[in-house]
């Protein structure tokens, strides 16, 4: 358990510097242009925090029958950690881009692929580590 402990404090420095780096990154190849970048990196997190902190409130009422009906119990469910790692990081990382998504902005595709798609990956998983859940990565 000792071992585990250390390599998710292992892995939340190396998200935190590679998160970063990829701001600071972007900041230096394209200038005033990754400030929008940033605002939408962290408005992701902003949204998946608001998100997680507004379904743990409603624990309790997550299952009543109005709640089901909005898929609120499958949401938590996922961003609680109960229904795996993998199915879990997916919708984090789903919420965290859909600032990106609805921007309407072009990106080059070198763009996309050195700054853009990391820094949600790694933002994602940052913010994973960030609410301390109950599964592990």
């Amino acid at each position: 358990m000792v071992m585990r402990e250390a390599i998710g404090e292992h892995s939340k420095r190396w998200a935190v510097i590679v998160f970063f780096s990829l701001i600071v990154g972007e900041g230096i190849v394209y200038g005033f242009e990754a400030a929008e970048s940033i605002v939408l990196a962290l408005a992701g997190m902003l949204l998946n925090l608001l998100l997680y902190s507004a379904l743990h409130r409603l624990e309790g009422k997550v299952y009543n029958r109005a709640y089901l009906r909005l898929g609120f119990d499958i949401l938590y469910e996922f961003l609680s950690g109960k229904r795996g790692a993998v199915r879990q990081f997916w919708d984090i990382w789903v919420v965290f881009a859909l600032p990106f998504a609805l921007s309407k902005r072009y990106v080059s595709p070198t763009h996309f692929w050195a700054f853009t798609l990391p820094t949600t990956l790694t933002g994602a998983l940052l913010t994973r580590h960030m609410l301390n859940w109950k599964g592990e990565m």
